[in-house]
């Protein structure tokens, strides 16, 4: 099978860098897929098309839009890349045949690209679905009854929104998406009722389910104690919450759990990564005195998986405004550690009963329950025998269910049988 994946971040695929769709298509290509990248150029500057490993990739050159880029510029420099892809595209692949063309959201505006490329090689599309927009944009008012806590943070209280002609203009470009794609890769079970309801002429068929997955360092006996010292850990039970600290991180859950937990002297929380609110769990920290949140901004991907086998628990965390079911992948580097998870998220949606329960491998509060928060936190604190019977519960789930291979392996089925 020849498979095209077109791409707005790919890091080179000569290297063992990872990352989640890299891995997902070094799998593919292990099963025998023949596979070809469109993606942005990446720090050597090459433009073109070169084979990085096994894998053959086309480099574009663009200009960032990704990072901390004015809303209007990144728009426009996204919207300008659909021209440069399509361009690089005829340039180089418009003669060759494919049989799948493959693309993750976001974001959805690169919809004329797939067009283009589907009309002119004959190929099937299959969409990878992980941010729905413009849907995931748009917030629900938080219940008044959660006003007068005091644990409530004033970055909770406020208003979400997206403006009305970018609303519109996501939502023509995500509906033309789903109209051509003959295969729609859903994270979760409530996830795809939610894509019936937006886009109700999807057949069942197309509407598959596509959980998330990982590949990296998986549970070891290596000893860490070095780490524990370079990272002044020593003697520290470790809950750690990694990755994107974003508008959808609700950063105020972990500011309350690291809050409610000061007494506890031995605790640390350990806030690895970057992103647009990472300055504002800063802010709170330092208001609130809250002395045992650490943060780390950087470190080497080593290092940080690394930690992550040193931790505890892992921490995940959902804006509660959220009106879509949304599943963060990095519970799957979680399972992979045979780490127990605490989870805080939205009302409405199933990943608790799916990537939680399912597997055996945590403890989750939905919509600022805050006293079952605690409470949870307290049961794996207290418990070594839970926190290891979770662990390997949800490490065996994801030896049998949600590596990189067998996400590629369920690809591949799914398409065969379309």
């Amino acid at each position: 099978m020849k498979l095209l994946f077109v791409s707005i971040s790919m890091p080179n695929m000569a290297n063992n860098q990872g990352g989640l769709y890299a891995d997902l298509l070094k799998e593919l290509s292990l099963l025998g897929c023949r596979i070809t990248i469109i993606a942005p150029s990446i720090e050597d500057g090459f433009s073109g098309i070169r084979n990085e490993g096994e894998i053959r990739v086309l480099r574009v050159p663009l200009k960032p839009f990704i990072g901390n880029i004015p809303f209007f510029i990144k728009g426009v420099r996204i919207i300008q890349m659909s021209k440069k892809y399509l361009r690089a595209y005829n340039r180089h692949l418009e003669k060759e045949d494919f049989d799948v063309v493959m693309m993750a959201t976001p974001p959805s505006s690169l919809v004329d690209v797939v067009k283009s490329i589907k009309k002119k090689s004959g190929a099937s599309f299959y969409l990878i679905l992980r941010d729905i927009h413009p849907e995931c944009l748009n917030r629900r008012i938080i219940p008044e009854r959660f006003m007068n806590r005091m644990d409530v943070y004033d970055e909770c209280k406020k208003p979400y929104g997206v403006n009305f002609l970018v609303e519109k203009l996501l939502y023509y470009k995500s509906q033309s998406l789903y109209k051509i794609s003959d295969w729609i890769g859903c994270m979760s079970p409530e996830n795809q009722q939610y894509l019936k309801k937006i886009a109700p002429y999807v057949s069942d068929s197309a509407n598959v389910l596509l959980p998330n997955w990982y590949k990296g360092r998986e549970v070891s006996d290596r000893n860490n104690d070095d780490l524990r010292e370079k990272y002044n850990l020593k003697g520290k039970f470790i809950a750690i919450f990694g990755g994107t600290i974003g508008e959808a991180q609700a950063v105020w859950n972990i500011a309350s759990l690291a809050k409610h937990n000061l007494d506890k002297k031995d605790v640390v929380f350990l806030v690895v990564g970057r992103g647009v609110k990472k300055k504002v769990l800063e802010d709170i920290a330092r208001q609130d005195s809250i002395s045992n949140l650490r943060f780390i901004e950087y470190m080497p991907r080593e290092d940080y998986e690394r930690i992550l086998e040193l931790a505890d628990v892992g921490l995940i965390s959902i804006d509660e405004k959220y009106t879509v079911p949304t599943c963060p992948s990095k519970i799957i580097g979680y399972m992979a550690l045979a780490k127990p998870v605490i989870a805080m998220f939205n009302k409405g949606n199933d990943f608790g009963c799916f990537y939680i329960d399912k597997p055996g491998c945590g403890l989750y509060s939905i919509d600022l329950d805050y006293e079952t928060m605690y409470d949870n936190f307290d049961r794996l604190y207290q418990d070594a025998a839970l926190r290891k019977k979770m662990g390997v519960s949800g490490y065996q789930y994801y030896k049998e269910n949600l590596t990189a291979e067998a996400i590629a392996k369920t690809i591949i089925k799914q398409i065969q049988i379309g």
